[in-house]
């Protein structure tokens, strides 16, 4: 693809941790002060990843400041030791988070229930720290893999995974290993909201090099990104793979299909980009009032269907 080089680097691996997934899923989401399409994707507070470029950004820095101000203070009134203890609390915390990541991953592969009393023995030492972990695990596995971590049995302490945003694409949303795939059609659908609805190939594959996924090179979690964009996720009706009319040489361009608009809507993620950098969904304006009209939108039309149901009967 022009203009779109993977970067030299080893290929994947299976014992590959999650963190260089979530590190580059943050740099490539949504930032409140974005105001048109065409804007950068860094979330505010973290670097952003560039074209070609070996990722620089830290697990740390992504996780415990994303969607949190920061809380340090002019001056110089923190101590060196201050200082110090403040960054093995962080890196504690952020290896607290992966454990618990890979926790809820072993537990979604063997469709295992998730109970509170087990996620406690993994944080062991910071049990006080449980909510904020466990917020932030669950933050990885909705932006990296596409699962929803939800309550379930209030009594038994007990939770339950569920498609996030409303995709339900079970069966062609994993991979060989079992793996959930969501993520990548969250990236997609996302970049072609954010595109006017319609994103060309190029545009498309340029902001998924952030992610560290290229056309044609199998990744570890997604497998090889361009059979399961224009044909797995086109054939379950996710997508819509056209050809631009009066391009020469032939190019073409992504749009949400069918099934897209049936199970999720804008709405759905104007309030998770929302979540994920701490703010709230009219913090994306152009987008926000592009969803509240299509959710008016959908509301008469649903009021139409109800009164003419009435008049015929």
């Amino acid at each position: 693809m022009p203009g779109v080089y993977p970067p030299k680097r080893k290929r994947y691996t299976l014992e590959q941790s999650p963190q260089q997934e979530v590190e580059a899923h943050v740099a490539a989401a949504p930032s409140s002060h974005e105001n048109s399409a065409a804007a950068g994707l860094s979330v505010a507070g973290t670097p952003s990843v560039s074209q070609g470029s070996e990722q620089t950004n830290t697990t740390s820095s992504v996780l415990v400041t994303f969607g949190e101000e920061s809380t340090e203070e002019e001056g110089d009134s923190s101590s060196a030791d201050e200082a110090n203890d403040e960054c093995l609390f962080r890196a504690a915390i952020i290896d607290k988070v992966f454990h618990m990541v890979e926790f809820l991953l072993t537990k979604y592969k063997a469709k295992e229930p998730i109970l509170k009393i087990d996620m406690l023995a993994i944080v062991e030492g910071y049990e006080a720290h449980f909510p904020m972990i466990f917020q932030r695990a669950c933050e990885c596995t909705e932006l990296v893999f596409g699962i929803s971590v939800k309550e379930g049995d209030h009594l038994e302490n007990s939770y339950v995974f569920c498609s996030a945003l409303g995709l339900t694409c079970e069966g062609i949303l994993k991979n060989d290993h079992g793996m959930p795939k969501g993520g990548l059609l969250i990236v997609v659908l996302s970049t072609i909201f954010r595109e006017g609805n319609c994103a060309t190939e190029e545009r498309l594959w340029e902001v998924l090099s952030r992610i560290g996924v290229y056309p044609g090179i199998e990744h570890i979690t997604y497998g090889e990104p361009k059979k399961f964009l224009t044909q797995e996720l086109v054939q379950a009706k996710y997508l819509e793979y056209r050809r631009i009319p009066n391009h020469h040489p032939a190019r073409h361009e992504f749009l949400w299909g069918p099934r897209a608009h049936e199970e999720t809507s804008k709405m759905k993620f104007v309030e998770f980009w929302a979540q994920l950098t701490g703010t709230i969904p009219s913090a994306f304006p152009a987008y926000y009032e592009e969803a509240l009209k299509e959710e008016e939108e959908l509301a008469n039309t649903i009021a139409s269907s109800s009164a003419s149901l009435q008049y015929i009967r």
